[in-house]
C-alpha cells in the first residue's frame, strides 16, 4: 500500500507539472512510471470519464494518448492506424460515395475537394475529414433520438482491434 502512496504522490506531482509549458519529456517519464498504479485505478474503481480526466489531464493530450496505448497493445497507435487507413481507404470512398440522402449532401463538399487533391494527400485528409464528418452526424442523431447524454463515464462494450500481421 504504501507504494500506491508515493505514486499518488507522484500522480498529484503530474497535475502540477502538466500546467508547465515545454515539459513533455517530465509528464512522459511521470506517466510511464504510474501506469500500474493508473490500470488498478481503472480495473479496480472503474471511474467515470469526467473523474478520469480530473485525476489524470495528462492521459487525454495526443502524446500520452499514444503512448498509453504502446503500453497496453504494444503497437504504436498512429501509425497502426495511419498504416489501416491507407490499405482501406479505396473501399471507405466507395462506400461514402455510395451514401445518399443527408449523408450524401453533408459529405459532398468534402468529395469533390478530395476529387481535385493530389492522389498521395488525398487518402489521409479526405477520409479523415469524411469520417469526422459522418460520425458527427451519428452522434447528433443518436443524441436526438435518445434525449440522453454519456452518463456513468464509460462504455460497457470494448472494441476489438486487429494486431499487426
Amino acid at each position: 500500500m504504501s507504494m500506491f502512496k508515493g505514486l499518488e504522490k507522484e500522480r498529484i506531482e503530474l497535475l502540477t507539472d502538466i500546467r508547465i509549458r515545454n515539459n513533455n519529456r517530465v509528464i512522459a517519464d511521470q506517466m510511464a512510471h504510474t501506469f500500474a498504479y493508473r490500470r488498478q485505478e481503472v480495473v479496480n474503481q472503474e471511474p467515470g470519464i469526467k473523474d478520469f480526466k480530473d485525476r489524470w489531464p495528462a492521459l487525454f493530450q495526443q502524446k500520452e494518448i499514444n503512448a498509453e496505448f504502446q503500453r497496453i497493445m504494444t503497437i504504436p497507435l498512429e501509425k497502426k492506424f495511419m498504416a489501416q487507413l491507407d490499405i482501406h481507404s479505396s473501399q471507405l470512398i466507395t462506400v461514402i460515395r455510395a451514401k445518399g440522402g443527408s449523408k450524401r449532401q453533408k459529405t459532398a463538399d468534402i468529395v469533390d475537394i478530395f476529387d481535385q487533391m493530389e492522389p498521395r494527400f488525398r487518402k489521409r485528409d479526405g477520409i479523415l475529414n469524411l469520417t469526422d464528418t459522418l460520425e458527427a452526424t451519428k452522434v447528433k442523431k443518436f443524441y436526438a433520438q435518445t434525449g440522453s447524454s454519456v452518463k456513468g463515464g464509460h462504455r460497457q462494450k470494448e472494441d476489438q482491434l486487429s494486431t499487426p500481421r
